[in-house]
């Protein structure tokens, strides 16, 4: 979802100020009509397109049209602009996750209040050095933590799970075996917010402020 990734604990306090003042004019819109739903998947669409994650065709919209019914979709607002959008997809048991129907998956997540993120993506005109990206993250965790789901599945592609877990030390958990899937090799992962949290407080506290600040614990 970004073109390159240059952000690292070292360059993250600069941003911290505009972080804390840019974060108000953010807001998630949950998709509830047909025209927000129309421009939510025009743009991941475009956006997926546009970086090589699908091939133009109607494959990928109706593999993603799958998990609508058990999910929740937003569209990532600034300044009232739709600039982005993200999927959370409820565990069941009936249609299953994208991570559990695609990969082989090494735990057992059938019975655990959990969700998937996907989709997530920000158009290139508006990622603001990082400031989109991380205000978002903040908005979305912040909605997760209020229905008192403990972490998160999703699947990354092979330089955002290196830049994460190699790099940054995220203590995300590998699930399962990666595969080539969705136009890159794919990675299967869990956090666990409690972890999450507890590494972000030792590794940047001011960081750390910025995302558990008015979030249920």
């Amino acid at each position: 979802m970004t073109d390159k990734i240059n952000l690292t604990f070292d360059n993250i306090p600069p941003l911290l100020k505009y972080l804390q003042f840019f974060y108000r004019f953010f807001i998630l819109k949950e998709v509830k009509t047909e025209k927000e739903r129309k421009v939510f998947t025009n743009i991941w669409y475009n956006i997926w397109i546009e970086e090589g994650y699908a091939k133009p065709g109607e494959l990928i919209l109706k593999k993603k049209q799958k998990y609508e019914k058990i999910s929740r979709d937003f569209l990532i607002k600034f300044l009232n602009i739709p600039i982005g959008t993200i999927r959370i997809i409820y565990n069941n048991n009936k249609i299953g996750l994208p991570i559990t129907n695609n990969f082989k998956i090494q735990e057992n997540f059938n019975d655990k209040k959990l969700v998937e993120l996907s989709l997530f993506s920000v158009r290139k005109d508006y990622r603001l050095s990082h400031l989109s990206n991380l205000i978002s993250m903040k908005k979305i965790y912040k909605l997760i933590k209020k229905e008192n789901i403990p972490g998160f599945l999703a699947a990354l592609d092979r330089r955002l799970f290196l830049f994460l877990k190699e790099k940054l030390k995220i203590p995300l958990h590998k699930v399962g075996q990666e595969k080539f899937y969705e136009g890159s090799l794919t990675f299967p992962i869990y956090l666990d917010f409690k972890e999450g949290e507890e590494f972000l407080r030792q590794k940047d506290y001011k960081l750390y402020r910025f995302f558990t600040t008015g979030v249920k614990s």
